[in-house]
Formats: structure tokens, C-alpha cells, sequence
């Protein structure tokens, strides 16, 4: 969804965009959630569809990412990857952002990929060429002026092209084969919902709480097992306690017996 500003004077638009090699890209093993919370709004999930006028005529927009938690104006919006920023615009109205970051990673096993992150109010520490950690560095906030405030994320599964930048930081395609209304969906874009599944790694916490509860499992197990061989032996003994004490009785009342027959 795009912004709207009303001022005076023109808006400042500063577009920053930055290109390296591979090597230069920390290698992203896993990815995390760029919000805490992640709400996907149900109207605008990846592949959502509408009517957009576009020259001649009026074609179908296609989704190509997931809005994020709406009307949580001012949540920290966190890298979801390791990797390098390639990309920083500060009140970007030719995207239709406000600000927008693209974020440039390298996967293994699938190569290099992008995040984009839209609608948001860039940190003052992120720039073209800052690297990023997952679920740490922080990139921006949720920008309040956004209606209704959200973040949109999206992933694409392909490197990022300084000569063509739109192409990594489109929030939705054409679902026709017109040319004029640019590339068809989806392109090289991926749902990010099923990307962050797929590549996603348990915290130290959560493996932490795994393990604990694994291991608090077993010693339940132990524990029951431990008893019921207690359970065992002290039947077993209390069994050869009764026969002993039976035994005993019997002995000493046959001896009674043949005392008294003795006697007569």
C-alpha cells in the first residue's frame, strides 16, 4: 500500500543503491522472522490479487510478498538474514515505500537471494554495503505514516542487479502478458512465508528447551521404570517374608503338636 504526504515543499528523495561480488556476501545457514510477532494479513498474502489501472487498460497486480503486522506502527523490523544491504531508499516515491531496504544473501544450496523490506522508517545505521546479522541487526521501524501502518516483506530467489533495482524491490507484478506493465508473476519471487519454513533454525533457547525437555522425559521414563523394579523386589520379598513367617508358624505348631501327643 502506498504513502501519502501532504507538504509545502517538495519531499526529499534520497536513493541509495549499492553493488559487490558474491564474496563480499556473509553466507545466511538459516533465517529468522523480521518482526517478532510476523501476523501476515490475511488480504494481502503472497499471490493476492487485484485491479490496478495500467496504460491502455486495466490488468491484475499480483502479491508478490506477505504485509506483516498490521497497524504496529514503530516495531522494530530485524534483518531476517545474514547478509549485506544492497539497497536503502529514504522516502522512496518512485516504488511507492516511503523507505525501503533490500537486503543481499548467500544461501547454500540455493545461491544468492534477497530480502526486501518496505513501508518502514530506516535506521540511521543502514546503508548500502552495511552488514547485517539475522535476527539482530536492526534495519527500521514499522512507519506510522503508512495506511494502515505494515510491513511489507518479500523474497526473491536471485542476486541483486544495481543496473535494475526495481526488479529486487517490487511489491507486486502483472498477471498478463503485457509488457507494458512489466515483468509477469512471479518472476523470481517466492512466497516468504514457506521460504522462512523452510529455512528456518530453532533459537539456542528453543533448542535449549528441546533438549530439556527431552532429557526431562528420559528421567520420567528412568524414574517409572526405577519403580516399578522396586515394586518388584518389594512384592518379591515381602512374598518370601509371608512364606518364611508361614513356614515358621507351621513348624512350631507341628512341634506343639507332637509334644502334646509326646505328653499322652
Amino acid at each position: 500500500m502506498s504513502r501519502m504526504r501532504f507538504a509545502l515543499v517538495l519531499p526529499l528523495v534520497v536513493i541509495c543503491a549499492g553493488s559487490g561480488h558474491a564474496d563480499d556476501i556473509p553466507e545466511a545457514r538459516s533465517f529468522a522472522r523480521p518482526t517478532d510477532t510476523f501476523v501476515v494479513s490475511k488480504l494481502s498474502k503472497f499471490g493476492s490479487e487485484w485491479i490496478e489501472k495500467c496504460r491502455p487498460h486495466q490488468v491484475w497486480k499480483v502479491h508478490c510478498g506477505v504485509d506483516v503486522d498490521l497497524r504496529h506502527e514503530g516495531k522494530e523490523v530485524l534483518a531476517a538474514g545474514d547478509g549485506v544491504v544492497r539497497y536503502a531508499a529514504t522516502f522512496d516515491l518512485s516504488g511507492r515505500w516511503g523507505d525501503c531496504v533490500v537486503v543481499e544473501h548467500r544461501v547454500p544450496g540455493v545461491g544468492q537471494v534477497t530480502t526486501l523490506y518496505g513501508h518502514i522508517t530506516i535506521a540511521s545505521s543502514i546503508a548500502p554495503g552495511t552488514k547485517v546479522e539475522k535476527g539482530t541487526t536492526v534495519l527500521g521501524s514499522i512507519d506510522p505514516d503508512v495506511s494502515p501502518p505494515h510491513l511489507h516483506f518479500g523474497v526473491r530467489l536471485a542476486s541483486f542487479d544495481a543496473s535494475n533495482d526495481v526488479a529486487s524491490r517490487r511489491g507486486a507484478l502483472r498477471n498478463c502478458n503485457d509488457p507494458i506493465c512489466g515483468a509477469k508473476f512471479p518472476e523470481h519471487w517466492t512466497d516468504p512465508v514457506a521460504f522462512l519454513q523452510q529455512h528456518t533454525q530453532p533459537s539456542v533457547t528453543e533448542t535449549a528447551q528441546k533438549a530439556l525437555d527431552e532429557a526431562q522425559k528420559n528421567i520420567e521414563k528412568q524414574v517409572e521404570q526405577k519403580t516399578e523394579e522396586y515394586k518388584k523386589r518389594l512384592m518379591q520379598r515381602m512374598a518370601e517374608a509371608i512364606g518364611s513367617f508361614f513356614r515358621a508358624c507351621v513348624e512350631r505348631l507341628a512341634k506343639l503338636i507332637r509334644e502334646a501327643i509326646d505328653e499322652i
